[in-house]
C-alpha cells in the first residue's frame, strides 16, 4: 500500500486497520501469530511520502501510536522519481511497478512550473506536441525535438506517477477534483 501524498497517514492508517481486523479473523486469539499477521503487515507493506517534514512527522507519529508501520514514512516530494527517493532517503523501497495498491488524495489546484522543478521531463503528460495554436503555452527543450508545457496540474502529474508505481492491473484510488 502505498500513499504518495500521505499527510497525517489516514490511508495508512485505515489500511492498517483493514488488516487488524482481518487477523482478527484469523487468529482471534490476540495470539502472536495475530500480531505478527498486522505487525508485519505494518512494516512491510505501509508506504507513504510526505513533502512537508512537520507532517510527515504527524504521520509517523500516528504510525507508532497505532503500533508500527513509520518506518516507510518519508519526507520528499511524491512527484520525484524513484530513484531520486532512493538517493535522498536511503530508502530503497519505493520501487516503480511493485505496489498493489494505492490510495492517495494529492493536492488539488496547484500547478507545477518547468523551469521550477527539474524532473518535469520524465513526464509524459508534461509534454504536448507544438500546435500553432498552442504556441504561448508550451516551451522548447534543449535539443529542441520535444515540446513542454509551460505548467501542468499536480494532480495529473500524481495520476502518472502513481501508475509508475502500481504493478499493471492492480487496484489504483486517486481522488481528484474532476474526473478522469
Amino acid at each position: 500500500v502505498l500513499d504518495t501524498s500521505c499527510g497525517s497517514g489516514g490511508f495508512l492508517l485505515h489500511a492498517l486497520k483493514e488488516i487488524r481486523e482481518e487477523a482478527n479473523e484469523l487468529y482471534g486469539d490476540k495470539s502472536s501469530k495475530w500480531f505478527n499477521y498486522w505487525h508485519d503487515f505494518a512494516e512491510k507493506q505501509l508506504f507513504g511520502i510526505e513533502i512537508n517534514e512537520q507532517i510527515s512527522r504527524v504521520s509517523k507519529m500516528n504510525m507508532i501510536i497505532h503500533d508500527d508501520g513509520h518506518t516507510n514514512v518519508i519526507t520528499n516530494d511524491g512527484l520525484k522519481n524513484n530513484r531520486t527517493i532512493e538517493i535522498e532517503n536511503r530508502n530503497l523501497n519505493f520501487q516503480d511497478g511493485t505496489f498493489d495498491l494505492i490510495m492517495t488524495n494529492p493536492p488539488f489546484g496547484s500547478t507545477i512550473k518547468a523551469d521550477e522543478v527539474g524532473y518535469y521531463k520524465e513526464y509524459e503528460l508534461f509534454e504536448k506536441n507544438l500546435d500553432i495554436t498552442e504556441l504561448k503555452d508550451r516551451i522548447a527543450d534543449e535539443s529542441n525535438k520535444n515540446k513542454w508545457r509551460l505548467s501542468q496540474s499536480t494532480e495529473i502529474l500524481f495520476l502518472e506517477r502513481c501508475y509508475k508505481y502500481l504493478k499493471k492491473a492492480d487496484i489504483w484510488q486517486l481522488l481528484c477534483q474532476t474526473a478522469y
